[in-house]
């Protein structure tokens, strides 16, 4: 893959449901390795009251009730997007200006 400043997953919902979250998002520049996705900035298409997207990237794997994570929501899904598919949410990281990263791996805790 090419090394890239920005790096963005998009949540495709199955099952007819509308949320979807994310508890922790890491990159690693090889396999098994050092999660990368830190000093960043991380934004989303849409979020729920305390799910913000930058706590899918706070190092915390597991939901301590407190709203660890990112949630999005999904909204026209039944297929009015410009894609056909509706407007699906995503959650973006940027790396910063002169930082880009050759993601190799990615890492989610649900």
């Amino acid at each position: 893959m090419a090394a890239h400043r920005y790096w963005r997953i998009q949540i495709r919902l199955i099952n007819g449901g509308s949320t979807c979250g994310i508890g922790e998002l890491q990159m690693r520049t090889s396999i098994g390795g050092a999660n990368v996705a830190t000093g960043g900035t991380a934004t989303a298409s849409t979020t729920q009251v305390n799910y913000l997207a930058p706590k899918a990237f706070d190092g915390l794997t597991t939901d301590t009730g407190t709203g660890n994570g990112w949630a999005g929501i999904a909204s026209n899904f039944a297929g009015s997007g410009s894609d056909g598919l509706g407007s699906w949410p995503w959650l973006k990281y940027d790396f910063g200006s002169g930082n880009d990263k050759d993601i190799q791996e990615i890492v989610l805790y649900c």
